[in-house]
């Protein structure tokens, strides 16, 4: 008997859902894949990849057992019992949160060091800002660059030591597996698209290769950053 009006009571429930509405919800459990939401009787998942618009590691980043949440109904699958729910789709977007935290013709300025170039310096810096991590952090260890400047120089020929942006990003990509911070920041490159971005002097092939890739409007003095005309 009670299975019986159990079985009704979770088939009322079912009847009243609807894709795409937003609901009330209570965080039941949390395993290493999502958190599991108790939306009026019956349990929906939200993946870890629908917890956040930034990258998540553990559902516990975000919520915890017990929290009352909005969640968005994704997809219904009665068949199987599956209500798939999205946390994030409640959220504001990371780039409406970086429009609001940085007015139009925010400047961010970047020059050379003995490890990055000037452009380099200035991607890094732009991505702490629309992170809003402290400048004066390191999210890549001095050590790693130096590492990665012997075998260019020493190994591949390369006259320049300082690491060019496309290096620059794939070496904060790899400090992101293991360093947080550094994921998060590049978890902003998406905001740079549409932005304007001004160089003292012509950028080498990968760099404005680069920045035309990211979306963000480059242009620069006619004037070499070195006395060779080719480098690498």
């Amino acid at each position: 008997m009670l299975q019986a009006e159990e079985a009704a009571k979770k088939a009322e429930v079912w009847d009243k859902l609807v894709e795409g509405e937003v609901v009330k919800g209570i965080v039941r459990r949390l395993t290493s894949f999502g958190a599991f939401v108790d939306i009026g009787g019956v349990d929906g998942l939200v993946h870890v990849s629908d917890l956040a618009w930034k990258r998540v590691g553990q559902p516990s980043e975000v919520v915890s057992v017990g929290q009352e949440i909005d969640v968005k109904i994704i997809k219904l699958d009665r068949e199987r019992d599956r209500i798939s729910l999205s946390y994030k789709a409640t959220q504001p977007k990371l780039w409406d949160i970086a429009g609001e935290k940085y007015a139009r013709g925010s400047i961010v300025t970047g020059k050379t060091t003995p490890l990055l170039g000037a452009a380099s310096a200035c991607l890094m810096n732009a991505l702490k800002q629309l992170a809003g991590i402290d400048k004066k952090l390191l999210l890549i260890t001095p050590s790693i660059i130096e590492q990665i400047q012997h075998l260019k120089v020493e190994h591949l020929g390369n006259h320049n030591p300082r690491m060019h942006t496309d290096e620059l990003l794939i070496t904060l990509a790899i400090c992101g597996a293991t360093n947080p911070i550094a994921g998060f920041a590049i978890d902003q490159l998406s905001l740079l698209r549409g932005s304007e971005g001004h160089s003292s002097v012509i950028l080498s092939h990968v760099d404005a290769d680069l920045f035309k890739k990211l979306g963000v409007n480059m242009t620069y003095e006619p004037r070499y950053q070195v006395k060779k005309l080719y480098h690498k």
